[in-house]
């Protein structure tokens, strides 16, 4: 059982929070520049939306931490992407870089997970939902 009062339960839930909740925020200015930004928001204070493919993808990751005990690899990872298949490239694809939905077209089509980026262009797509190996190698960086 995890002790949810523990402190660093808490600091965990809190950078993932505060990850999805920042998403969710820049997720209207997305891809705009600052004058559309300011023309069509102003200030951009409140959101109503789930985020984009970045907290998808870190879901995703953390499910593949969570099923490995923290030790996931680029295969358990890419399980857990075709695993999730219909809930994340359904109704949720246009949240999508082209990249991403590419590299899972090819992960559907049995080319290994190592393989699968090869050709794609690139992208900041793994950057930005990488924060759950942070947390999960915290205060033990040779991990």
């Amino acid at each position: 059982m995890i002790d949810q009062s523990a402190p660093l339960y808490q600091k965990a839930l809190g950078c993932l929070l505060g990850g999805l909740i920042g998403d969710a925020m820049g997720t209207p200015a997305e891809g705009k520049s600052y004058q559309e930004i300011e023309d069509r928001f102003g200030w951009i204070d409140d959101f109503s939306s789930d985020g984009t493919d970045d907290t998808i993808m870190k879901t995703l990751l953390c499910q593949a931490l969570i099923e490995t005990n923290g030790y996931a690899t680029i295969d358990d990872w890419a399980k857990v992407w075709l695993a999730s298949w219909k809930s994340i490239f359904g109704d949720k694809i246009n949240k999508f870089f082209g990249s991403v939905i590419h590299t899972a077209q090819k992960l559907r089509h049995d080319v290994a997970p190592r393989m699968a980026s090869l050709g794609n262009m690139p992208s900041s797509s793994t950057a930005m939902c990488f924060s759950p190996v942070g947390v999960v190698n915290a205060c033990n960086p040779a991990q």
